[in-house]
């Protein structure tokens, strides 16, 4: 590394002086500099400022090279040095990295110095972190202020110093009937003054103008000629001690005016709506300090406001719900800024409550630190019901249940022969459905409808089902019947699962090659597809009035033989599974 050479100076008489003089204005400079190889990147030369600033002795701070503090890519910052070398001087701003990890907001002045040997980029940094913390702050409040002008519920007029509107909000239009380009540059006092109260009404814009703050109540004009009883107040805009506007902001209270009574009582009505909201409101900040809390959050805490603000929120959330609250909060970003998670959380009172809670990031500012707004409301009794239904839906599902056992002893009754039949591949279809990772009401679907997906061999004459021969090829053709039978028979019955549509494609086959409606692959459903392995498997182990049992080696083998072609392969997969590595038995 090739050092800018303030120490071996050879120029001479004024030349020399000057470069001292530059030299001494470079290391005892209070701004942060450095000089910088714009080929390399290297750091030749640090002032003490800089020094300190960065936190590197000044031997290993000349050691390195910008890429090392800039947290830009190497590539961007060289494009940035060429600038700077081509125009001779930039001004940019980086995020310069210290030696204690600390990352800071700077703004990089460079020049270009040549010297007789070689030419180096001359920046001058200054640190910007807080300034950046600012502009932050004041770009959020400024959203704040312009959200609350424009949809406030109060019309609200901004006016110059001669009395011209300026902007106005939405409720103006509401109450008015001016659009804001219509009021705009209109004398306000023309626009909404009755002519028996426009004196009075110049009379008031003139005390604004003069600097007076004024409140007033009284009729004024609409578009369309009625009129509108407002109240409200008008108040200069300063800035710097100079006047150079005003406001005006107006309520309406026509429907208020009838009588102080009744008055008495819309005022009391809005005054709830404002701090009587029936939720939990609060704002607070990444430690949970509450920076903000409305009447009923402070009555579940038992305390006021004054004794909320600054009090961390976690200290009423239980300690079950905690670590769930704080990872939410860690998790939400501005792609993701809002979240709602269920807390059991302490009352002021000391009792236990579920709460639900809508919480929104609201600003993430760059120096670091975010705040929070959230609305929780009171679960308890929700809770409660829930529990209740939930106790109520086991009880559903038990008479679900208790009926498709009467109809699987319906079609056990009528064939004998295949008695314990349905509950056997009901038994292995569940199997199978647990081992796919289908979820609990998948599987409970399969085998509800496993234990009836013979029940359209009611509808089947006894002889042809009891058979000890071949079947002909119309008592075949009335045996393949039984799928469509027991999907009429199941679909007048209202059931959690789609067990008619089960029970009706059980037969059918991933090629088309099935009964009754010769679907296809995805056509059929996933708890058909399982259950037709389930069957041909206990069909073929067991045995059939027109044949001895096979045997379950017959019937792995088939299914194997099928896989890929007429049955699902991750079915038949799961199924041998079953059987050939963890154990299964059709034995109960």
């Amino acid at each position: 590394m090739t050092r800018f050479p303030f120490s071996t100076v050879e120029e001479k008489g004024s030349e020399k002086e000057l470069m001292l003089l530059f030299s001494n204005l470079f290391y005892e400079n209070e701004s942060l500099m450095l000089l910088i190889d714009p080929e390399t990147g290297d750091i030749l030369e640090a002032n003490r400022a800089a020094v300190d600033f960065y936190g590197y002795p000044a031997d290993e701070l000349l050691g390195k090279k910008i890429f090392d503090l800039n947290t830009l890519p190497e590539e961007q910052i060289r494009a940035r040095m060429e600038e700077a070398a081509v125009k001779r001087r930039g001004s940019f701003r980086f995020r310069h990295r210290k030696k204690s990890g600390a990352v800071c907001e700077v703004e990089v002045f460079s020049t270009v110095l040549d010297s007789n040997r070689q030419k180096v980029l001359c920046s001058i940094i200054h640190d910007i972190t807080d300034t950046r913390r600012t502009e932050a702050n004041l770009e959020v409040k400024s959203a704040f202020l312009a959200q609350l002008f424009s949809h406030a519920p109060l019309a609200i007029h901004h006016s110059s110093l001669d009395g011209r509107i300026i902007s106005a909000n939405r409720a103006s239009e509401d109450i008015f009937g001016y659009s804001e380009d219509e009021m705009k540059g209109r004398f306000i006092d023309d626009l909404i003054a009755l002519p028996e109260t426009f004196e009075d009404a110049l009379s008031n814009t003139n005390q604004v103008v003069a600097g007076e703050t004024i409140f007033f109540e009284g009729a004024r004009k609409r578009k369309n000629g009625g009129s509108v009883y407002v109240k409200g107040t008008a108040f200069p805009i300063l800035l710097r001690g100079k006047l150079v506007g005003c406001y005006s902001i107006y309520m309406d209270q026509t429907p208020m005016k009838q009588a102080e009574t009744r008055l008495r009582v819309s005022e009391e009505r809005y005054r709830c709506l404002v701090e009587d909201i029936p939720a939990m409101v609060s704002s607070f900040d990444e430690g949970g300090r509450f920076s903000f809390v409305n009447r009923e959050l402070c009555a579940f805490a038992s305390r006021s406001p004054e004794e909320l603000i600054g009090v961390p929120c976690f200290e009423f959330v239980s300690e079950n719900s905690l670590e769930t609250l704080k990872n939410h909060l860690k998790a939400l970003s501005p792609s993701r800024p809002t979240v709602t998670v269920e807390l059991t959380v302490i009352g002021g009172d000391g009792s236990t409550r579920w709460h639900r809670w809508t919480i929104r990031l609201f600003a993430e500012h760059p120096g670091g630190g975010r705040e929070f707004h959230a609305v929780g409301q009171d679960i308890t009794e929700s809770k409660l019901v829930q529990t209740t239904l939930a106790e109520n839906l086991t009880n559903m599902e038990r008479t679900f249940s208790e009926a498709i056992e009467v109809l699987a002893s319906a079609t056990e009754a009528k064939d004998p022969y295949t008695s314990g039949h349905q509950r056997q591949v009901a038994r292995l279809a569940k199997a199978i459905a647990e081992e796919m990772g289908y979820c609990s009401s998948f599987v409970r679907g399969v085998e509800q409808a496993s234990l009836v997906h013979d029940i359209g061999k009611i509808e089947v004459p006894g002889e042809i089902l009891s058979k000890p021969g071949k079947l002909s090829p119309l008592e075949f053709e009335l045996i393949k019947c039984h799928s469509r039978a027991g999907a009429l028979i199941l679909s007048k019955i209202h059931l959690p699962w789609p067990l008619h549509d089960i029970v009706g494609q059980h037969h059918e086959r991933m090629d088309g090659k099935g009964y009754p409606d010769g679907l296809r692959g995805d056509q059929i459903l996933p708890e058909a597809r399982i259950i037709a392995v389930a069957d041909i498997v206990d069909a073929m182990a067991s045995y059939r009035p027109y044949r001895p049992a096979l045997g379950l080696e017959a019937g792995l083998m088939e299914i194997q033989r099928l896989r890929g072609t007429g049955l699902d392969e991750n079915v038949v997969d799961a199924c041998l599974c079953l059987f050939r590595e963890k154990g299964f038995t059709l034995t109960v």
